[in-house]
């Protein structure tokens, strides 16, 4: 199952596409429900929606229609019932997937030819730093890893 288990987050790149979807829920179903019914915590993951087109209103209603489906299934494969005790925080739960951060809010890369081709990240390193995409990425994979004190 590749890096599940040594990876601290996984970081999962999904598609519009059926296909996409069908490998996605299996992973989606193998961190999570199969985690809590072995009484396991969820592997921690993060959704990408990759390849959104560019015009603006397609790229609205791809956004609307991924993220709806990312609910749909991390509702019903990955998130533990609600626990009767409300202090209760062992996995990720249903009252969860309001949170800005939660594992099925998906961030969108919107596509760009310079990224199919390229030859090296010296390349590319200064675009991915400035391009919006990528830094809520980075903000939101980097916002998993800071402490609480």
């Amino acid at each position: 199952m590749g890096l599940s288990g040594i990876a601290h987050l996984n970081v999962l790149f999904g598609l519009t596409s059926e296909q996409s979807w069908l490998g996605l829920q299996q992973i989606i179903q193998r961190f999570g429900e199969q985690r809590v019914q072995n009484d396991l915590s969820q592997l921690d993951c993060l959704m990408v929606q990759a390849m959104v087109p560019a015009n603006p209103a397609v790229s609205e209603i791809s956004h609307q229609d991924f993220e709806k489906r990312a609910e749909d299934i991390f509702e019903k494969f990955y998130y533990a019932e609600n626990p009767e005790d409300s202090d209760e925080d062992r996995f990720w739960y249903i009252r969860d997937m309001e949170n800005t951060d939660s594992p099925h809010k998906p961030i969108s890369i919107h596509y760009s030819e310079v990224f199919a081709f390229y030859r090296s990240l010296d390349d590319i390193a200064d675009i991915l730093a400035k391009d919006e995409d990528f830094t809520v990425l980075s903000s939101r994979i980097l916002g998993r890893f800071r402490k609480v004190d």
